[in-house]
């Protein structure tokens, strides 16, 4: 579950490096920064691919299902652990040899009941996150393309930026964006940033699963920056 959320949270190499040609004429005025003007509208668009994901319904309450289907399905792992643990006490103080001799072989097999529901679980887990993040993929490609095209952005990239203070903070985030896997800025003008329209859209188009009774979407504690402008678009027919 852990390796499907990671990796649904580094989409972001789908793209590769971006130059934005343009007449830009800029100032220099004593003591201030440079102020720079660009004189045709931009073409190239981005999106920030942690904030679209981790808003995005769809997306959410499947990691909240897959969740609760580990759960479902741990319930004999949790019994025979314990059972394992109790076995193991027992045979640590128990003196008679045959007595001894039959608890390792149970605790022989309890292991490898345990191995292999392991195995069980991660499998049908990585099965079923592997089929949503196909679906995750298609539904944003989607969207990307039905707003680039009638907006006439020549180049849609996506870029993971952290949102909150702790996951900015963390150095394997730092690193990561020095070694980006795609285009990675630094700066991010809201001119061009789809994000919010991004999430907006996904949403709106593409309806999350129903939860079961007590299970609650997956708390992603992420706002989308309120930044870029534009409605929803209408669904294609």
């Amino acid at each position: 579950m852990k390796r499907i959320f990671v990796y649904l949270s580094t989409l972001a190499a789908l793209g590769g490096s971006v130059y934005l040609a343009g007449a830009i004429r800029a100032q220099a005025p004593a003591a201030a920064a440079p102020t720079a003007a660009p004189t045709a509208r931009p073409t190239v668009a981005v999106f920030n691919i942690v904030d679209v994901i981790r808003n995005y319904n769809f997306a959410k309450n499947h990691m909240a299902l897959l969740n609760h289907k580990r759960q479902i399905m741990s319930t004999d792992l949790i019994k025979w652990r314990k059972e394992y643990l109790e076995k193991q006490q027992q045979a640590q103080v128990t003196a008679d040899p045959k007595a001894k001799e039959t608890l390792a072989r149970e605790l022989v097999d309890l292991q490898r009941k345990l191995q292999d529901k392991d195995a069980e679980i991660a499998k049908v887990i990585n099965e079923e996150g592997s089929k949503v993040i196909g679906m995750i993929h298609d539904h944003i490609k989607t969207v990307v393309e039905r707003i680039a095209l009638p907006n006439g952005y020549h180049v849609v990239f996506a870029y993971p930026e952290f949102t909150t203070p702790e996951e900015a903070n963390r150095a394997e985030n730092k690193e990561m964006k020095l070694r980006p896997p795609a285009a990675q800025p630094w700066y991010v003008s809201p001119q061009v940033d789809l994000t919010k329209i991004m999430v907006e859209t996904l949403n709106k188009w593409y309806e999350a699963p129903p939860l079961p009774p007590g299970v609650q979407p997956v708390n992603t504690d992420g706002k989308v920056t309120p930044v870029g402008g534009g409605q929803p678009i209408p669904q294609p027919k």
